[in-house]
């Protein structure tokens, strides 16, 4: 019994002394997200810096085929993308949920891709059945950002436009939601409530489904 007790305390601390170190991340991690009426967009990505590379082209090298390996659109995991509801992309429609973001880079336009598979490391494991949607973007110009960055532009009722912005280039690409229909849904659930118990609140959900 002792020398099993020995056996496990010296299998316990090797175990322990193996464990890497944990430090802070070169390419830190970085969330946003973008309200649209009830639905809601967010991004969660990590943000290397320029360090006076060239990256577009060097870094993220330029696609030489159609079904060339796309790039992770970010560091370290998967970039992921979240839709609250039904979307759609480009004008092209895409279900509720998280999906991995990758990038298939040319010198003027992007293929974006949205993944099903969302709890990879990059891109490395990548695989296109995986594909919910694919769009092509222009590649725009831009002002110079050291660290990449994701954001939100040009947002109304509806839609929205979400962006990757890195060096001297951005990646726009649209995102619009059907607001009445979600609207609606939302209103309907919250009558169901308290919400249902004011004159008020039937009185305003009677204007919005009469608008």
């Amino acid at each position: 019994m002792k020398t099993f007790i020995i056996l496990l305390i010296t299998a316990i601390t090797v175990a322990v002394a193996q464990q890497n170190l944990i430090s802070p991340r070169v390419s830190p991690p970085a969330r946003v997200m973008q309200g649209i009426g009830f639905a809601s967009v967010t991004l969660s990505y990590s943000s290397p810096s320029v360090k006076g590379r060239q990256v577009w082209g060097g870094l993220v090298p330029y696609a030489d085929k159609d079904d060339a390996r796309p790039w992770r659109a970010g560091a370290n995991e998967n970039t992921t993308i979240t839709f609250s509801h039904p979307a759609r992309v480009e004008g092209r429609e895409i279900p509720a949920g998280t999906y991995g973001l990758h990038m298939i880079i040319r010198p003027e336009k992007a293929t974006v891709i949205f993944s099903r598979d969302n709890k990879a490391w990059g891109s490395y494991s990548y695989t296109p059945r995986h594909d919910q949607l694919r769009v092509e973007v222009k590649m725009e110009t831009a002002p110079f950002t050291e660290n990449l960055t994701y954001g939100f532009k040009n947002t109304g009722p509806e839609s929205t436009t979400a962006y990757l912005r890195w060096a001297e280039k951005e990646i726009p690409f649209t995102i619009s939601f059907d607001s009445d229909e979600i609207t609606y849904e939302n209103y309907r659930e919250q009558l169901t409530g308290t919400a249902g118990f004011s004159a008020s609140s039937w009185g305003r959900a009677a204007e919005f489904c009469l608008d």
